[in-house]
């Protein structure tokens, strides 16, 4: 019997998360939010793998692993037409 899904599979544009840069060490400590702005399909399924997220302290956009994603503040609610 498979366990529960990954917070990350129901993640959308928009949403703002907490990352953490070494979630497999210590998900308490170097950690920052940020606005998710694109996400990236793996090319063995359709689950995500990657995403682009600005942070929203420096405005950055960086590119993480979509596990590195450990909590999520506020979901969006708005519809995203590319």
């Amino acid at each position: 019997m498979p366990g529960p899904s990954p917070d990350f599979l129901n993640m959308r544009c928009g949403d703002l998360v907490v990352i953490s840069e070494f979630p497999a060490i210590d998900k308490n400590t170097d950690w920052w939010m940020g606005e998710i702005i694109h996400i990236a399909n793996s090319a063995r399924g359709i689950e995500p793998s990657i995403f682009q997220i600005s942070c929203i302290d420096t405005g950055a956009v960086r590119t993480v692993n979509a596990d590195s994603v450990i909590g999520l503040i506020k979901k969006t609610n708005r519809i995203i037409n590319i």
